[in-house]
């Protein structure tokens, strides 16, 4: 799994909704960008592929285990 931030110049709504619908987790604009904003987002990102890593650790060891018990 992958996280997708967007760094844009462009600021129109339009384009922060289609981001969002195609599966960004942030949009970040590059004339104001700041250090906090970049390190939430990274954190948040990171966040995710470790949940996502951790729940299909759990759903591949579950697998393992029904296919000893089958």
């Amino acid at each position: 799994d992958i996280s997708i931030i967007i760094l844009s110049s462009y600021s129109d709504f339009e384009y922060v909704k289609s981001s969002f619908q195609n599966g960004a987790i942030d949009y970040l604009l590059k004339p104001t960008l700041e250090l906090d904003s970049l390190l939430k987002s990274l954190r948040k990102a990171a966040g995710k592929i470790k949940n996502f890593t951790l729940s299909s650790n759990k759903t591949q060891h579950t697998e393992t285990v029904l296919k000893r018990l089958i």
